[in-house]
């Protein structure tokens, strides 16, 4: 059995319109329930090209940009097409960034990591066996003693590896059990 069967062709037909309206290569992949390489993959072989290939226009122009870092600014105010009228951070490459959307890539890369050690770990309670949802789960340092940072708090804008080595010292509990832990009113389970 073919572990990743193909879904077959995607059209020009399909992928035309998508292009002409101006969406991203992800936004079309999420209207034709593919991934972002597929969707690469099929509009290269109809020679198709979105026009912004690193999403929208600028919401700030750059003259905006230019006459704020001129001044000193590290932030200006602008259109976002997703949030409205907001705050722009400026970066220091230049680039502007909706501070609305770079707020919630930052909380999705942290869930995401989240998801991804607490898999990593069994994806349950090592005490109770919950396993409904991952945001009750929480990581119990084993030996306090070797905690370099804790994983929910300010260790989780770290990288995915810092914070391997860091889960490695701890065990996966719920929310209940890890109280529980904690306040010396449940034992852990002598194996793990």
């Amino acid at each position: 059995m073919d572990r990743y069967p193909a879904k077959g062709t995607v059209s020009r037909e399909t992928l035309e319109p998508l292009v002409e309206a101006g969406l991203t290569i992800a936004e079309i992949a999420e209207r034709i329930g593919r991934s972002a390489g597929a969707t690469r993959h099929w509009l290269k072989k109809h020679g198709l090209k979105t026009r912004n290939r690193r999403g929208p226009k600028p919401m700030v122009p750059r003259e905006v940009v230019d006459a704020a870092v001129a001044a000193g600014l590290r932030t200006v105010d602008g259109e976002c097409i997703h949030h409205g009228h907001g705050t722009f951070v400026i970066e220091p490459s230049g680039k502007v960034r909706c501070r609305k959307c770079r707020m919630q890539r930052v909380a999705d890369r942290r869930r995401k990591n989240k998801w991804t050690l607490a898999k990593e770990a069994g994806g349950r309670c090592v005490r109770c066996g919950y396993d409904k949802f991952i945001g009750a789960l929480q990581f119990h340092h084993l030996d306090p003693k070797e905690k370099a940072f804790g994983l929910a708090q300010n260790g989780s804008t770290r990288g995915l590896d810092t914070l391997r080595q860091e889960a490695k010292k701890c065990i996966l509990l719920c929310a209940n059990c890890h109280s529980e832990v904690e306040h010396g009113r449940g034992d852990l389970p002598l194996e793990f």
